[in-house]
């Protein structure tokens, strides 16, 4: 008994001593583990920060003139009640329609197609035909890309006006489908690597056009959405002497073009910073700014006088986050695949905003639920009132009857 006693004693010493040596016993243990977790689960993150960092492509510049919308947006349920029109394709961003009642639009396959009439007379519900298919005869696309991206549509007479994102501007005749090259991607200084929307003066004598960016294409726009630097320009074309004037650069994400009622001014949208500009067709001025409360797409004119301005993606807490520190959006671009942005994207929502002829915001249409309608690109009034919504993404478009 007495040596098991003696035994137990030194043990007890040894351990004593071990926590003598240690400096730690019990909770202080404790709190130097969790320490050590902390500095090596910050070290981690760091890291993977830095990898990211290292091998983003993105340069962001800082983002600080993003405006907070605090206007009362009325909710409806205009675009919620409308009726989708299956075009078999995805991608029907822009639309146009000629004095028979038939709609043209473009999708992203390429191709753009022709929606008949009914038989009645109804529109947007009758045959849908391919219209016009393949590359651009005596154009070199943008960074290769051959197959075409017909985006931004107007229609004069028996003639279509295209803005294809990856072969400029070219005219597709209606009654001969002969097409000819108006504007090529290098037809100005730098390069144009995403040629979006134009309109058309009406003696059509200039042709007012954007290039959303000098640096990232169509494909890759997600991009220039992230890095945010104002790389998109206004140009406008004298059509009779081919010359193209810039009229403004350093716009940021430029996008939709309408011309006013009386062509002294021009709606240009800025999609990453949530405005309309209106600028001077002669000088390129900007006249007069209108925040609206999402992303602004293509601008289309209202019956009244007015403009529609179509919304396609919304605001969202973690998409503000990262506008607001420029070294997040690297990191980001650095570490998550292109493939899944557009899982970040908040468009699941219809929405279009219109404005007045000054430029004033006047009424909204909604789909809150995207049951029929999201992702709106442009929004088409026709002259009896009826609305047509396009989508850069969905497979249709949505008909509104008059309201």
């Amino acid at each position: 008994m007495e040596a098991r006693r003696r035994r137990k004693a030194r043990m007890d010493r040894d351990g004593s001593s071990e926590r003598g040596r240690d400096g730690e016993s019990g909770p202080q243990r404790n709190g130097s583990s969790a320490i050590k977790k902390l500095f090596f689960v910050f070290f981690v993150v760091f890291g993977i920060g830095a990898l990211g960092y290292s091998l983003s492509v993105l340069r962001p510049v800082e983002m600080d003139d993003i405006p907070i919308f605090q206007a009362d947006i009325k909710i409806n349920q205009v675009l919620e009640q409308g009726e989708r029109i299956i075009v078999g394709q995805v991608g029907p961003e822009s639309m146009a329609i000629d004095k028979n009642g038939n709609i043209y639009t473009g999708l992203r396959d390429g191709r753009i197609i022709k929606i008949h009439p009914s038989a009645t007379g109804e529109l947007g519900v009758g045959l849908v035909e391919d219209f016009r298919n393949g590359p651009i005869p005596g154009v070199e696309p943008i960074d290769g890309h051959v197959i075409p991206r017909p985006l931004g549509l107007r229609l004069r007479g028996d003639i279509l006006y295209v803005v294809d994102a990856y072969y400029g501007i070219y005219t597709l005749n209606m009654k001969t489908k002969e097409v000819r090259p108006l504007v090529k991607p290098d037809d100005v200084e730098p390069s144009m690597k995403f040629p979006n929307d134009l309109d058309i003066s009406k003696d059509g004598k200039y042709i007012y056009f954007t290039d959303t960016s000098s640096k990232w294409n169509l494909g890759l726009f997600y991009y220039d959405v992230l890095e945010g630097e104002c790389l998109g320009r206004l140009f406008r074309l004298t059509v009779k002497t081919g010359e193209i004037k810039l009229l403004a650069s350093k716009l940021c994400f430029a996008n939709g073009v309408q011309l006013s009622n009386d062509e002294s001014r021009v709606a240009v949208s800025e999609t990453t910073r949530f405005r309309v500009l209106f600028l001077d067709t002669k000088t390129g001025k900007v006249e007069k700014v209108t925040d609206v409360p999402s992303m602004p797409d293509n601008i289309r004119r209202s019956q009244k006088g007015g403009f529609w301005v179509a919304l396609p993606i919304g605001r969202s807490h973690f998409v503000d986050f990262l506008w607001k520190y420029s070294i997040l959006r690297r990191v980001f671009a650095g570490l998550v695949p292109y493939s899944l942005y557009p899982r970040f994207a908040s468009d699941k929502y219809g929405l279009a905003v219109e404005l007045d002829a000054n430029g004033n915001i006047v009424s909204y249409v909604h789909d809150i639920t995207g049951k029929t309608s999201k992702t709106v690109s442009e929004l088409m009034e026709t002259k009896d009132g009826a609305l047509f919504a396009g989508s850069y993404k969905e497979p249709y478009m949505v008909k509104v009857e008059k309201r």
